[in-house]
């Protein structure tokens, strides 16, 4: 389901239904809508994907349902630190791997290490072969938010993105943004992009290219196709060189 630019998922069971960010309350209240329009079940579980307010806001509208929220454990400080009036902080949290079961269907909350966030869930249901996968990758496209956010963890994102393909055996995922679903595919190709892009400013940084010509210096013409290449590659590439300047 989609609201405003944003997505999440929900899997019904038996039981009830497990339900993937909340967004925001207003976007909140129309996922319920949606939900209602395929089933009157409890709502058991609602997933954070990772900290940031524009994904986890508007918890409530599911827990006054009766849900129990569930996040990574690395999520918490952020969330203690970071407060808003519309966020409901975890019931639960977990290490390395959870499944939720809602009846005769399941999800796995699943945690690769630092990408996007140092708290990402990769939300994956084994049944359908799907991973629900929020900001770490938007299909076929460099890094979001006008190609300035920055992606906490520039050198562990390429490993986390690995070692989810190489430890899940999903066929598509499903995307907080962008398109609505994708080919296994589009996670290889922000991996192979991550590194690219590490490699590049990397590259110029040995030739000894002035700092600040780095950024509109890189070029990475095997992925120009990519969705925003051309407006915001020196935006992405500035993030790598802060990286490599300042160790973050």
């Amino acid at each position: 389901v989609s609201a405003g630019g944003y997505r999440t998922v929900f899997l019904v069971g038996d039981n009830g239904v497990l339900v993937g960010d909340p967004i925001s309350t207003p976007i909140a209240k129309q996922f319920l809508s949606e939900i209602r329009k395929v089933t009157s079940k409890p709502l058991l579980y609602v997933v954070y994907s990772h900290n940031h307010w524009d994904h986890v806001l508007g918890g409530q509208v599911f827990k006054d349902d009766g849900a129990e929220i569930w996040s990574h454990e690395a999520c918490l400080p952020h969330f203690y630190r970071n407060s808003h009036p519309d966020l409901v902080l975890p019931d639960r949290s977990y290490e390395q791997k959870q499944v939720l079961d809602v009846g005769n269907a399941k999800a796995e909350l699943l945690y690769h290490g630092p990408n996007h966030s140092d708290c990402s869930t990769h939300l994956y249901f084994p049944a359908q072969k799907i991973v629900h996968i929020v900001d770490t990758v938007q299909p076929y496209a460099v890094s979001g938010a006008g190609g300035r956010m920055n992606d906490s963890y520039p050198k562990q994102f390429v490993a986390s993105l690995q070692k989810l393909e190489d430890e899940v055996p999903f066929e598509r995922m499903v995307p907080g943004h962008g398109g609505p679903i994708a080919p296994r595919d589009a996670v290889t190709n922000r991996r192979e992009y991550q590194q690219g892009l590490l490699d590049a400013v990397k590259a110029e940084i040995d030739k000894g290219t002035p700092f600040g010509e780095i950024p509109g210096a890189v070029s990475l013409p095997q992925f120009k196709d990519l969705l925003g290449y051309d407006q915001y590659l020196a935006a992405n590439a500035q993030r790598i060189l802060i990286y490599y300047t300042i160790g973050w």
